[in-house]
């Protein structure tokens, strides 16, 4: 609720208490925290979350991934884009169609990358989905 009403720190407050508890933070609970720094436009604090799932041996799910994916396009950094687009291919996710239009944006500010990411995106690019991993390897 607290990242909903705009105060993540609030919703980071409250994770700490409940790990005072022993109660560790879950896939869900990354997401949404990855979900609402990326829409703050934080996107370095939600690669730091993202890197703290990898360390409490959580694994990124669809919606984690669209989440960086949307913080990527947020923040126009198409470099990040191809950074995700790794980690996916390296965890052998399928790409959906919000992640690739947000990868898409992400290169709208970033000349430097942008040709970069949008070429990785149209090799992953099949007919039945817009991109589909798992196929491309």
């Amino acid at each position: 609720v607290s990242c909903r009403c705009g105060d993540i720190n609030a919703a980071y407050d409250i994770i700490a208490r409940i790990q005072a508890f022993g109660v560790q933070p879950d896939e869900v609970t990354y997401n949404i925290l990855i979900d609402a720094t990326g829409k703050r436009g934080d996107l370095e604090k939600a690669w730091a979350l993202f890197e703290d799932m990898g360390h409490r041996n959580l694994e990124p799910t669809k919606i984690t991934f669209s989440a960086l994916a949307s913080a990527c396009a947020k923040a126009q950094d198409a470099e990040s884009g191809i950074k995700l687009l790794a980690a996916m291919v390296e965890r052998r996710h399928d790409i959906d169609a919000a992640t690739y239009w947000a990868l898409d944006e992400a290169s709208v500010g970033d000349s430097q990358h942008a040709i970069a990411l949008r070429s990785r995106l149209k090799a992953l690019r099949t007919p039945e989905t817009p991109v589909q991993v798992m196929s491309a390897s």
